[in-house]
């Protein structure tokens, strides 16, 4: 008796690609767990600070997160809680992320699990999200189009040099279906999302940029500004409520952090510093390194106009939009501030490295020496 597997591959195919999906994604989230956890018990935007929005300013602004997680907590009976009570504080293994946490009981801790599974849905769907943009923007092989996401997944704990946040993967995540929603005319999507994405963080404003880039041939009718007002009028009422709401919760040490930023980008030394971030004493280069910067330009500027002019456009205005942002309010080489050019750097990535390889395929191996 034997047994036709090919009708069972595409099952496969999709069962694999979910399990690839499943393994990087609890690789991207251990990293992110083991560095910088959930922030401790830092009075200015630790755990128990972030979930009661008593956080120093802006971080009290995203409220997203607490607002799920105190939510989904608030569906479980007290009895239930107090039924697992010695797994939540004593047993459970992922009280070995857990740092410096005062008063860390049964409720702090089951919050913590919440959002310890939420950030890893997170990330769920950022990798499933990059699977869709690929196949949406490019003409490629099933292989090509399934493990990019993956491979593209490794380079994320990259941007945890300097922060690491429980609203950092959601924002990626929310750019992403932002973009794919514009790109499918998933208006319903598109929508439902944009106010979710400022309450995480108000930077989700900038997904309204990639409307404007998407819809950009369209600016002279009426629809493209009837989307653009409206866009703005659920955004803009939001980020003031929440500041309003949020006005007396701490002022920020260092609101804004200019001169401090050019002076780091000045300093030659800047451009050669590494950083332990996927194992000990193995270490890899920071986001100024002169390695990791050559790297990205490379894959920026391959064969710049023979890609799609869409591609160029998602990464060149935001990142003319960001950069001066990031220099004002960002810290040095914290490359998670510029989450509005992930989408357009991932898709020059995405076409430089199947064009490099295709030609140097087509190129065949070197004929022997005599």
């Amino acid at each position: 008796m034997s047994i036709n597997l090919e009708r069972y591959s595409s099952q496969f195919r999709y069962l694999f690609l979910i399990f690839i999906y499943f393994i990087v994604s609890l690789m991207v989230l251990n990293t992110f767990m083991d560095r910088v956890g959930f922030r401790g018990d830092s009075p200015r935007y630790g755990f128990s600070r972030m979930m009661s929005y008593t956080a120093e300013q802006p971080f009290c602004f995203r409220v997203l997160t607490p607002l799920i997680i105190n939510g989904a907590y608030g569906l479980f009976p007290d009895s239930f809680i107090e039924n697992i009570e010695k797994d939540l504080t004593e047993d459970s293994s992922l009280l070995r992320y857990i740092r410096d946490i005062e008063d860390f009981d049964a409720e702090l801790s089951a919050k913590y699990h919440l959002t310890y599974f939420y950030l890893f849905f997170s990330l769920m769907l950022i990798v499933f999200f990059l699977r869709k943009l690929t196949l949406t923007m490019f003409d490629a092989g099933s292989l090509t189009i399934d493990l990019a996401p993956a491979v593209a997944m490794l380079f994320l704990p990259l941007i945890l040099l300097h922060g690491g946040y429980i609203y950092d993967f959601p924002e990626i995540m929310f750019f992403l279906m932002g973009l794919v929603f514009l790109l499918k005319k998933n208006w319903v999507g598109y929508y439902l999302i944009l106010p979710l994405a400022v309450l995480n963080k108000a930077t989700g404003i900038f997904i309204i940029l990639y409307f404007i880039i998407v819809n950009f041939e369209k600016k002279k009718t009426g629809g493209f500004w009837l989307h653009l007002v409206v866009q703005l009028l659920i955004t803009i009422p939001i980020i003031a409520a929440v500041r309003i709401i949020l006005s007396d919760n701490p002022d920020p040490i260092m609101p804004f952090r200019l001169w401090t930023n050019v002076k780091f980008w000045l300093d030659p030394g800047s451009y050669v510093k590494f950083y332990e971030i996927y194992a000990p004493l193995l270490n890899v280069p920071t986001g100024a390194n002169f390695i990791f910067l050559a790297f990205t330009i490379y894959l920026v500027l391959y064969r710049w106009k023979e890609k799609r002019r869409l591609i160029r456009r998602l990464f060149l205005w935001p990142f003319l939009v960001m950069i001066p942002v990031f220099l004002y309010f960002g810290n040095r080489d914290e490359i998670r501030s510029l989450t509005p050019i992930f989408p357009g750097l991932y898709l020059l990535g995405f076409a430089a490295i199947t064009g490099l390889y295709r030609r140097l395929h087509k190129k065949g191996p070197e004929p022997e020496r005599p």
